[in-house]
């Protein structure tokens, strides 16, 4: 079974400071981006779209909860969904599997980090999917083949990764 592995990092939160009140991206804000915490997702083929964070309940009992995890996820994938419908773009089903977890409501940026990989990993995993004439590539999935990926399209901006992360709505 072919797997995707996404790590992120964190965003250590200094603060929000409000540059022009009233104004739509009126937000900005001060951080510093680290390695560690993080979390780790996995993604591989399935008939439809689920989601596991049960490793992540099963490391510490007492993190938050794995319903919470798993609701977030979801939401991702449905927004995901929402923007592809209605257009030539496709939206692969897979099993997306929570292996690591930041802390939630830490200052860490820990929904934005889950909301952006969820996006970003659902579009990497769709993009090396084999169309309808190709014939799947031997280990479409392992990381020396993504670079070739990333080359046949346009990267992930940050302005994508907020419009299908949903995320960024009041900063920039």
């Amino acid at each position: 079974m072919k797997v995707l592995h996404l790590q992120t990092g964190c965003r250590l939160h200094f603060g929000l400071i409000e540059l022009a009140a009233g104004e739509p991206m009126r937000f900005a804000g001060l951080g510093l981006m680290l390695d560690q915490p993080n979390f780790e997702l996995a993604f591989s083929a399935a008939e439809s779209f689920t989601v596991d964070a049960s490793p992540i309940a099963s490391q510490n009992p007492t993190a938050d909860s794995k319903d919470e995890f798993e609701s977030r996820i979801g939401a991702a994938i449905r927004q995901r969904q929402a923007l592809v419908a209605g257009t030539e773009q496709r939206a692969t089903a897979c099993h997306v599997r929570l292996l690591n977890a930041l802390p939630l409501h830490s200052g860490l940026g820990a929904g934005t980090q889950l909301a952006a990989s969820v996006a970003a990993g659902l579009e990497l995993f769709t993009r090396a999917q084999p169309t309808s004439s190709a014939q799947p590539a031997a280990n479409c999935l392992q990381p020396t083949l993504w670079q070739p990926i990333l080359d046949a399209q346009p990267t992930l901006s940050a302005q994508w990764l907020s419009q299908h992360a949903d995320r960024g709505l009041r900063s920039a």
